[in-house]
């Protein structure tokens, strides 16, 4: 068992005691809640609208649906974003999940994860990162968004291509 599952202590920690938080940090967290598949974003803080938008930009090939937000709150567990957030900072919380039967199970090694997910995990974390340098976060509404991918498989994007279209589409209210 990890810090996760016990009470998430890092993250309240951190929260409670390092400096960064005053600094009203944006915060990416990062899970797997399997072994395979796409990283998804699919939870984000209050306000989201700049935020989604940057995803939507920055991140070679997003993949978000503000409605996945309502299965994970079905979930018995949490991340360590629901500490983040319960401090007001702005962020969004990401995960792949396929393969979920792995999780927290035997065969949940280092062995088992696929690469693909991990590389795209990755190359999304690089790309936001950068971008978030740049950006002025001040927004006073929500977004809702999704991925067309999720809708149409053939619509998939290539990572590598750069005149792609966004994957993730952002629909503001």
């Amino acid at each position: 068992m990890t810090d996760g599952e016990r009470g998430l202590l890092g993250a309240a920690a951190f929260v409670d005691q390092h400096p960064l938080v005053r600094q009203r940090a944006v915060v990416l967290n990062w899970e797997a809640r399997g072994v395979s598949g796409p990283s998804l974003m699919f939870e984000t803080s209050p306000n989201n609208v700049a935020l989604v938008e940057l995803f939507a930009d920055a991140a070679p090939n997003s993949h978000g649906d503000s409605s996945l937000v309502e299965f994970y709150q079905q979930l018995p567990d949490d991340t360590d974003f629901a500490k983040f957030a319960g401090a007001d900072l702005p962020g969004m919380n990401f995960a792949y999940v396929g393969d979920a039967a792995c999780y927290h199970s035997p065969s949940d090694d280092i062995a088992n994860p696929d690469l693909a997910s991990l590389q795209h995990q990755g190359a999304n974390m690089l790309g936001l990162t950068r971008a978030l340098g740049n950006t002025d976060l001040a927004a006073h509404h929500d977004t809702t968004y999704y991925s067309r991918t999720a809708l149409d498989p053939a619509a998939a994007v290539d990572p590598t291509d750069a005149a792609r279209p966004r994957a993730t589409e952002v629909l503001v209210p």
